[in-house]
Order: C-alpha cells, then sequence, then structure tokens
C-alpha cells in the first residue's frame, strides 16, 4: 500500500505555546489525536469498501484490529506513527454474491452466475471448461474450474483481496482528507483534555 507521510512538525510549536508549562506534553498529544485520525480514516474508509462490494465476510468490515484494516502505532522516543495495514491473500470468489451457490453435484445447473461490485447485475460465468460448485474432502465449498479437459485437476476461481477492496475504497484520498481536515480538530481537543487532566480548565 501507499504511505502517507504527515508533518507532525507543523503544529508542534502552535501545541507547545497553547499548553504553556505543559508543553512537555506535546508529543503526547500528537500522538493522541494521530491515534484518533486514523481510526477515523479506518472506519470510513471499512464504511465505503462494505458499501462497494458484495463481500459476504460481514466481519471483515468491523471497525476494529480484527477487520479489514487494522492500525498499529509506534513509538520512540518523541518519534512516532501510525500505520493503517491491511493483509490477506485473493478471495474465492464463492466469498462473494454466486448464484446458485449449493453443491448439487446431480443437478448442476447450466451456467453459474457472480458479481462482486454491490451496484449492477450478476455475470454469468461462461468460460470453457464451465464453471461448477464442488466440495472438497474437507468440507469446503467452493466454485471451481477444471485446468484442462480432464477431471483433474480444478483450481477455484478468485476475487479481489481484502488489501485490494480496501485500497480501491479509496483508502488514500481519505486519509489525505481526514489528516487536512480532522488532524486539527483532534489536536484541539487533545489539548483540551491535557488542560482539563491539569486542571487548567
Amino acid at each position: 500500500m501507499s504511505m502517507l507521510i504527515v508533518d507532525l512538525n507543523a503544529y508542534y510549536e502552535e501545541i507547545e505555546k497553547t499548553l504553556g508549562d505543559l508543553k512537555d506534553e506535546t508529543p503526547k498529544v500528537l500522538r493522541s489525536a494521530l491515534s484518533n485520525t486514523a481510526r477515523r480514516v479506518r472506519k470510513q474508509v471499512v464504511k465505503e469498501a462494505a458499501k462497494r462490494y458484495d463481500y459476504q465476510d460481514d466481519g471483515a468490515w468491523k471497525a476494529s484490529n480484527a477487520g479489514a484494516l487494522k492500525l498499529k502505532a509506534k513509538t520512540k522516543g518523541d518519534a512516532f506513527y501510525t500505520r493503517l495495514v491491511s493483509t490477506g491473500p485473493m478471495n474465492e470468489l464463492m466469498d462473494f454474491m454466486v448464484t446458485p451457490a449449493a453443491y448439487t453435484p446431480d443437478n448442476r445447473p447450466d451456467v453459474h452466475k457472480s458479481k462482486v461490485l454491490s451496484t449492477g447485475a450478476l455475470k454469468a460465468l461462461g468460460e470453457k471448461p464451465k464453471p461448477f460448485v464442488t466440495r472438497f474432502r474437507s468440507g469446503h465449498i467452493a466454485i471451481v474450474q477444471r485446468k484442462g479437459n480432464k477431471r483433474l485437476p480444478v483450481h477455484s476461481l478468485l476475487a479481489p483481496s481484502v488489501p485490494s477492496m480496501v485500497q480501491n475504497a479509496g483508502l488514500r484520498a481519505t486519509a489525505e482528507e481526514l489528516m487536512t481536515t480532522e488532524l486539527p480538530t483532534q489536536i484541539q481537543k487533545a489539548i483540551q483534555r491535557t488542560l482539563k487532566k491539569a486542571g487548567r480548565t
């Protein structure tokens, strides 16, 4: 994924001036503001991805560190950064909208249809050899295609990975926008929390 670098030093002097004799808290204020802004970026991107794709795993779009886009913050002295990380392989097409999706070996349909995006119509999977739904020995059900005229081997039909969906949902654009509009707001909130904690408000 692409990296977005934000010059936090541009806010440093203003924060120190506002905090006065509490200026040693400036790194903590910046760290809190950056982390809260990154959480808002994650929430917005995940929301857009869930709306954009017909992905059947609803749990992936939970706005938490167990979902599609994880927030990782690290610090080293006064230097710190926040990363939004998404990992994972390509998904199987069966993880999206496929119809019919049932495993019926004795009554296979003439054609299966699918779609990855929420918008638009289902499209027929008409490539040859004809795709079909199968169940592996493990019990896993997938829509597959033979690699040749022989019965085996077969390969699962694949669709975009979670990182790809997150990126296509506008991760960078959303991050750039919120770093411009939301970060100053979060800085002010962090300043007020710091002053209130010290009994200065």
